[in-house]
Parts: structure tokens; C-alpha cells; sequence
């Protein structure tokens, strides 16, 4: 039943809101990239962004705590099969020597996680805060997918009389 209800609050999943929160956790991992890149590349950003076509499906829950003050912990074991894609894009400037003109080149990559699972830990602070913490014991198994999904070479050459 659990599965169930979350199967249908993945409908809710969808909704602008949550797609703009999972977006901006992206993009800010995107702007700790961006700090460390080098010069040769510009700026690295999301090109598109879609979510998945699964929900999570969640087994095994344990509850770990419950206070008489509200309080809660649980674990529960999390599986991911629903391919969340984001496409990064940046350009590339390479410049060879001063008589040649730099070589200038667009980049997309297209990362997918293809799945994760891994036991997760659920906590929520007791009343009236609203805190909700989310993490894994240890380091998920994840199956990621990265592949360009095109190049394109723009040169300016000179001619040559």
C-alpha cells in the first residue's frame, strides 16, 4: 500500500513545483562545477531537465524511533529505476597558437541515472518544526549513463590567395 500511495503522489511529482526544487539542486552542483572549471571551457549549464518516468518504490521499513514527543526514525530501503535525465552544454575554446584562429566547440553531454538503491534513513524532528531529513547509511549503488549527444565544430578559416 505504501507503494501505492507514493505511486500516486508521483503524479504530484510532476508538478512544476517539485520539478523547479529537483532543478535547482541541480544547478547549484552545476555552479560548484562552474567555480572549479577550466578556462578553456565557458560556463557549464542545464539544457534540459526531465525527471523520470518512475516513482521510487520503497521495502523493508523499520522503525528505528518514535518519541512520545513525535519525533521519528525509520529506515527503509529505496530502489530507482525511473531514468532521470539531465543534457549539460558548454563551449570549448581552444586556441592552438596566435596564427591560428581558436577552435571553438559546442559540447552536450546527456547524463541518466539509470538506477539507485540503497537503505535510506528517514528522520522528522518532533513538533512544531516541520524538518524532514532524507540520507543513505553509506554511498548509494547507482547506475549512471553519459553519452554526447552532439558536437559541433564551428571554424573560421581564412582564405588563402
Amino acid at each position: 500500500w505504501l507503494n501505492a500511495l507514493l505511486g500516486r503522489l508521483f503524479f504530484t511529482w510532476k508538478t512544476d513545483k517539485i520539478r523547479s526544487m529537483f532543478y535547482s539542486k541541480i544547478k547549484s552542483k552545476i555552479d560548484q562545477l562552474n567555480a572549479r572549471r577550466p578556462s578553456f571551457l565557458e560556463e557549464i549549464t542545464i539544457r534540459s531537465f526531465d525527471e523520470g518516468h518512475r516513482p521510487p518504490h520503497f521495502s523493508d521499513p523499520q522503525l528505528i524511533h518514535l518519541s512520545s514527543h513525535g519525533e521519528y526514525v525509520a529506515d527503509v530501503m529505496m530502489h530507482y529505476e525511473g531514468e532521470c535525465r539531465v543534457e549539460l552544454e558548454t563551449v570549448l575554446q581552444w586556441k592552438y597558437s596566435d596564427r591560428l584562429p581558436p577552435i571553438q566547440l559546442d559540447i552536450v553531454l546527456a547524463v541518466t541515472c539509470q538506477s539507485m538503491s540503497g537503505k535510506m534513513r528517514v528522520r522528522i524532528k518532533e513538533p512544531p518544526s516541520n524538518i524532514l531529513w532524507i540520507g543513505f547509511h553509506k554511498a548509494p549503488h547507482m547506475k549512471w549513463y553519459v553519452e554526447p549527444v552532439f558536437w559541433e565544430k564551428r571554424m573560421g578559416y581564412s582564405l588563402v590567395s
